[in-house]
């Protein structure tokens, strides 16, 4: 498993300088939970196991990865948001995929008909297709105050209404 997780890890950097992302080290003042980055974004694995809360300065969220189709490279997500200022929650569902000309070195020409943006009320993360058990999620520590994991299991139950997360 550890192995596994190497080598994911390494494909995706690979992947990202080929797709011309600058790949640097995770420095940053306090740190960003020791996860890689592209560029200015932190580069997260999620599982079909995990639900992602994500706390923003705007609301939290939380994201449950139902399926990674490889032949597609398409995910089905289910989500639940909750803004700050104390509206209604909101949920739903959503679809994220990639598809790719092989052929072409172009970065622009190289994606087409994708949709990878992973949305949940006013939160937007970026995603891509790792494997048919993970993904990854892509998000910018200035505007991410906050990522926890859960076991998926826990989705219906998180409350993200309490009063916790609001870090304003």
């Amino acid at each position: 498993m550890k192995w596994t997780w190497i080598a994911a890890s390494t494909l995706a950097v690979a992947l990202a300088s080929w797709a011309g992302y600058s790949v640097g080290s995770n420095t940053r003042e306090g740190g960003a939970h020791g996860h890689p980055r592209i560029d200015d974004r932190v580069c997260v694995a999620v599982g079909l196991d995990q639900v992602v809360l994500v706390v923003t300065d705007e609301g939290v969220a939380a994201f449950d990865f139902l399926v990674f189709a490889a032949q597609d490279q398409l995910t089905k997500y289910r989500w639940r948001y909750r803004a700050h200022d104390g509206t209604p929650e909101q949920a739903g569902m959503g679809d994220v995929y990639e598809k790719y000309n092989p052929t072409s070195m172009d970065a622009e020409e190289r994606s087409y008909d994708s949709a990878v943006t992973l949305t949940a009320g006013h939160i937007n993360l970026k995603w891509s297709y790792g494997s048919p058990r993970r993904g990854w999620i892509y998000y910018r520590p200035d505007q991410v105050r906050h990522v926890a994991f859960h076991d998926d299991s826990r989705f219906d139950a998180l409350r993200l209404d309490d009063g916790l997360f609001d870090f304003r």
